[in-house]
């Protein structure tokens, strides 16, 4: 663990999964992933709680949006499905294939996501 040091391991954090699964899944889901099962998570277990995050901006092409008729995004899942609706078609005013999404969610990953 990465960001849990070697405290996780031992069971050195409280468990928050069914807590946060009775109380707050929608607010949850709506983090970004790599922060949920990255960083807050431990072993399939959510063990903290993310109060801030690097990741400030949200980067979309308003022309692909445009042409394919979807809205601008406003939650991380709104801009996933719109990612993997899109990727790998091409694009008729470019004829480029579309790739859904760049921002890497994996670890050691800084690739797409899809």
């Amino acid at each position: 663990p990465t960001i849990m040091g070697s405290v996780a391991p031992y069971n050195g954090f409280t468990d928050l999964t069914t807590y946060i699964q009775e109380n707050y899944l929608e607010e949850w889901l709506d983090i970004f992933p790599g922060y949920r099962e990255i960083i807050a998570s431990y072993n399939g277990k959510i063990l903290m709680t993310p109060f801030d995050g690097d990741l400030l901006h949200l980067f979309y092409n308003k022309e692909i949006l445009d042409y394919y008729n979807f809205d601008s995004p406003r939650t991380w899942q709104e801009y996933n499905d719109i990612a993997e609706q899109v990727h790998g078609k091409i694009f008729p005013p470019t004829n480029k294939t579309l790739m859904g999404s760049c921002i890497g969610r994996l670890p050691q990953c800084a690739g797409p996501y899809w």
